[in-house]
This record gives structure tokens, sequence and C-alpha cells, in this order.
């Protein structure tokens, strides 16, 4: 894989966008209300930090007296995830795609 400025990919990533811009700065989606709802409810799971954005993973099980840590999962901006998942598959000899989705989210 190639190298990439992950920050930058995620700044151009409409799926990202909105979230840094509210993390980072404090800004809401001007023209889209519903978007600006929809950002302030995620960014309580998401995290910026040097740049780059992450997702904060909750284990979710019934297990009540168990505590699991909250995973930093990297975000992935949409210009990269067909070449993460296809190279992943590719060096993983061809696991299937529920079992890929899993390992790469963990």
């Amino acid at each position: 894989m190639g190298n990439y400025d992950i920050s930058t990919e995620q700044e151009q990533c409409p799926d990202c966008m909105p979230l840094i811009a509210y993390l980072r700065d404090g800004e809401l989606p001007a023209q889209n209300d519903a978007l600006a709802r929809k950002t302030v409810l995620q960014s309580d799971y998401y995290v910026y930090q040097n740049d780059v954005l992450y997702h904060l993973q909750s284990p979710r099980h019934k297990r009540l007296n168990q505590v699991d840590p909250v995973v930093k999962q990297l975000v992935i901006p949409r210009s990269l995830r067909e070449h993460i998942s296809k190279a992943y598959h590719d060096e993983n000899s061809h696991i299937g795609t529920d079992k890929m989705y899993e390992t790469i989210r963990n």
C-alpha cells in the first residue's frame, strides 16, 4: 500500500468533514439541519487527535460485571476504503467478507 496522508484524506472525505469541523472548530453544517443534528449526536463517539479522526468503539455485550476498554479506531476515508479492503483481502488468503470486515474493524 502506498503512503497516504490520512489527515488530508479525512479532511476531503464527505463522511469525515462534518465531524472534523465540529470537533476541531465547533462548526456545524450551516445549510443542513439534519446533518447538523446527526453530527452532534455522533460526536460523542469520535475524537480528533493530532489532526486525525478516530471512532471510539465500546464493546457490546451483556456481561455487566466485565469492564472492557474503549478502542480507538482510525476512521478510514472513502477514498481509501476499497483499496484497504482489496489489499487486506488479497494479502490474507482471500478470507470471507464477514471475517475480513470484523478483522479490519478490530
